[in-house]
């Protein structure tokens, strides 16, 4: 069980006891995703709070996941298998963050498709990437990383599409803007995105699917 008590990430085993997530040793940390083995990521500023860190813990203690060359990363989601995804700043800082799947040493650049950023938001234990990318029009979409290539998942008509979780068979799930300017949920499978519809109104949103 991960939860947040007093502002501070803790992890319980459901019966009695709870204990806090060990981190990079900053005041401040955030967790954000706890894995089959116990193991959980999420991101923590380092001593002297200057820099902020994605991180991965576990029983074999904290590591910090290092960024793609900026100062600052960020952790969303983790597999089972301990791969970690996120987002991190490139070298210099002041260029907008890149998606990065780590696979247990290095942080791996998802890339941007020619876009200005990304930021990787849900992982499998397929190590499937889903996230969101802005392109160099200025337009959000949703994206899937796989085998090597990611691949813009597109939008139902509007100018944005959002991803929020994934599933071992790769389908994902999230909300796009429609072409008469609603928020739909929507399932892209089999290449294909899906307008889950509504329930009347002009706004629906899908957090999570299974396998």
């Amino acid at each position: 069980i991960l939860a947040t008590v007093h502002g501070r990430a803790a992890c319980g085993n459901g019966l009695a006891t709870i204990t806090n997530v060990p981190h990079l040793g900053g005041s401040s940390y955030t967790v954000t995703a706890l894995n089959a083995s116990g193991q959980t990521a999420g991101y923590s500023q380092l001593p002297g709070d200057q820099e902020e860190r994605a991180f991965r813990s576990g029983p074999g203690g904290v590591l910090d996941l290092g960024t793609l060359g900026g100062s600052f990363s960020y952790s969303y989601a983790m597999n089972d298998a301990g791969q970690v995804a996120g987002e991190s700043l490139l070298p210099g800082d002041f260029t907008p963050p890149h998606a990065f799947r780590f696979d247990g040493a290095t942080l791996l650049d998802l890339g941007t498709l020619d876009g200005v950023s990304s930021t990787a938001l849900a992982i499998n234990n397929a190590g499937q990437v889903a996230g969101d990318l802005q392109t160099a029009g200025s337009t959000v979409e949703a994206f899937l990383y796989s085998n090597g290539t990611m691949t813009s998942l597109g939008h139902l008509g509007g100018f944005y599409s959002r991803a929020a979780a994934i599933n071992q068979s790769g389908s994902v799930v999230g909300n796009s803007l429609t072409e008469a300017s609603e928020q739909h949920a929507f399932l892209y499978t089999n290449g294909t995105m899906v307008d889950l519809g509504s329930l009347g109104g002009g706004y629906s949103d899908a957090f999570a699917l299974n396998d």
